[in-house]
């Protein structure tokens, strides 16, 4: 439940404090506010209301309420619950969403993801992929296993490949350091197919290779042109599929909070009391 005490609710670049008392904003202005982790968040509802994503479908759902403020998101006393969503997720993805009123740009690794989690939740392709373009750089940084966790996490198959190819490239491949930490370890057959690249250029290059490609010698190297067909060849489902689904724009991730706000709005369809009374 949100707090009604008389304090200023969660401060960030885009929060407006509380005010002491309810005030009703109508349709066309502000947002007020969605409810993150029991805080109170109130923004523009314009930058919600864009097309393809899941705050579209919810604001045209049909009421038969007839007072503004009955309805959910129209006032303090009725903001929309977002379940499930860390505020300072919440936070960053608004410094994103209205890049005009954020005191400074975004430019850390942790929040960034926060955004692309966000993004890729609700469906605003837009910000999705300017997250992807700066996670992009910040990645080189980063494990090479953090970056395909992350690649699969939210189908970037782009990270995925180019995680491979570093393994494929490693010296010395250790297999330990490819279980631990747990959190980002890769399962056994996607180290078997690892290997068998490896092993395959160790058996046709017999210790050198001259690529024609770059026009280069190798020596014991893996040529990167020699990599990236062995791994679209050995991972074409896995990469293959994450393509699909981009091209076809088909919803991104599985999600607890987006699976409640979708099946919370096709109920309130079918009810008689519209929108009123109900939580996101």
């Amino acid at each position: 439940m949100s707090s009604h005490s008389d304090t200023p609710t969660v401060q960030s670049d885009l929060v407006l404090s509380r005010p002491s008392s309810p005030m009703p904003v109508s349709d066309t202005g502000a947002l007020p506010p969605p409810t993150v982790e029991d805080k109170l968040f109130q923004v523009l509802k314009n930058g919600f209301d864009v097309p393809g994503t899941i705050f579209e479908a919810m604001f045209s759902l049909p009421s038969r309420e007839t007072r503004s403020s009955l309805l959910e998101g129209n006032s303090l006393e009725n903001p929309i619950y977002l379940p499930g969503i860390q505020k300072d997720h919440f936070r960053v993805f608004l410094r994103a969403l209205f890049p005009f009123t954020s005191i400074s740009p975004i430019v850390s690794y942790e929040d960034w993801v926060g955004v692309l989690h966000l993004a890729t939740m609700w469906e605003f392709n837009e910000i999705r992929t300017k997250a992807i373009t700066a996670l992009s750089s910040l990645l080189i940084q980063q494990d090479v296993l953090e970056k395909i966790s992350l690649g699969r996490r939210y189908r970037v198959s782009a990270w995925i490949q180019d995680g491979y190819v570093q393994l494929v490239q490693k010296k010395p491949l250790v297999l330990e350091e490819l279980r631990m930490p747990p959190s980002v370890a890769l399962d056994w057959e996607t180290i078997a197919r690892i290997c068998h690249i490896r092993e395959n250029f160790i058996i046709t290059t017999f210790g050198g290779a001259w690529c024609d490609q770059c026009g280069t010698s190798q020596g014991n190297t893996i040529c990167r042109c020699y990599c990236l067909p062995k791994i679209e060849k050995m991972f074409q489902i896995e990469l293959g599929a994450m393509k699909e689904m981009d091209n076809n724009s088909s919803p991104p991730l599985p999600s607890e909070s987006q699976t409640e706000i979708r099946q919370e709005g096709a109920r309130r369809a079918r009810r008689p009391g519209g929108r009123g009374g109900s939580r996101y």
